[in-house]
């Protein structure tokens, strides 16, 4: 059963995104609560990217985030909004995360860039008030300084992904570990990790086996409790990256299948369970 859904390419608000064009191939809808209230940061591999009041679809942030070539060109897989209301994005085909300036408006594309070849996930950490981001082989945290109108990301420290335990490192998803603060999820082309911030760690993951195995490895994963969402390539597919179930482990095991002429493949799955920021 659908409960809510977003389609800005027949809504007024987002019109100056051309998201006829730029809202191709979601690439990331991560659930926020921003004063008191839910939103969904949603960005697609074509250049759309916004901040949205959930379930009005109100437009906090929105911006077209690429540099005026094909649509694809930045290829922008996640994004993240921090404490001063700007929005982190992370292009992996431009390699970079750019600090957009969406504190200062609704419209606004002055953004600030920092190089991390492959970014594919950006995930803020409250307590140590870093923003961690996920590239091609390392996992690096970005300290915000400056006011809101000219903040800027510093890079502070970087942890390169083991080869010997990831296989590919081929950074894929950076997610919050759900109930223990001092953990994240990271995906990579071939397994799943929990990295400890604490101990600068990365554990493998076992119960993401089955779904690490696929070809592409695990593009999405989170939790809710015990109950683990991920989502892998199905391989037969449109799309590389498409997969058209979700499988959810942690107890019994299950696998959520799409169905119907309207799904041509999802690329990741998030547990509605919004994050405070």
């Amino acid at each position: 059963m659908v409960s809510w859904r977003f389609a800005p390419d027949t809504d007024a608000r987002y019109a100056d995104l051309k998201p006829a064009e730029s809202f191709t191939h979601l690439s990331e809808a991560k659930p926020v609560v921003l004063d008191g209230r839910e939103h969904v940061l949603v960005s697609a591999s074509c250049g759309f990217a916004a901040l949205v009041e959930y379930p009005s679809g109100d437009r906090r942030w929105g911006a077209r985030v690429t540099d005026g070539g094909k649509p694809d060109d930045l290829n922008p897989h996640s994004l993240e909004i921090l404490p001063s209301g700007n929005v982190a994005v992370a292009c992996s085909a431009s390699g970079e995360v750019r600090l957009y300036a969406a504190s200062q408006s609704p419209t606004s594309t002055d953004f600030t860039t920092v190089p991390l070849p492959g970014a594919h996930g950006v995930q803020w950490h409250a307590a140590s008030g870093l923003l961690w981001a996920l590239g091609d082989t390392e996992l690096v945290a970005f300290r915000p300084t400056g006011a809101p109108g000219q903040e800027r990301l510093t890079r502070e420290k970087g942890t390169r992904i083991r080869v010997d335990l990831a296989g590919t490192p081929s950074g894929h998803d950076l997610y919050a570990v759900s109930g223990q603060p001092d953990l994240m999820w990271v995906s990579t082309g071939s397994s799943v990790f929990q990295y400890s911030l604490s101990a600068d760690a990365f554990q493998t993951f076992s119960g993401a086996s089955s779904c690490a195995a696929q070809p592409g490895g695990v593009k999405s994963i989170s939790n809710v409790g015990l109950s683990v969402a991920m989502t892998a390539p199905d391989g037969n597919l449109d799309k590389s990256w498409w997969t058209r179930s979700v499988r959810v482990e942690g107890g019994d095991p299950l696998t959520h299948t799409l169905t119907g002429s309207g799904y041509g493949g999802v690329y990741k799955a998030r547990w509605w369970q919004p994050q405070e920021r």
